[in-house]
């Protein structure tokens, strides 16, 4: 994978997580954010 493709892929991931940071519940006195969790798994 060349230097461009995985830069692409970083902003297209970092820009998903920004957006679904929207989407957040409150659990036990924390907020989760299942699509940041997401993002950090792949």
């Amino acid at each position: 994978m060349n230097s461009t493709r995985k830069l692409t892929l970083a902003a297209v991931l970092t820009a998903v997580a920004i957006v679904g940071s929207i989407l957040s519940f409150p659990i036990l006195g924390s907020r989760c954010a299942p699509v940041q969790h997401m993002v950090n798994v792949f």
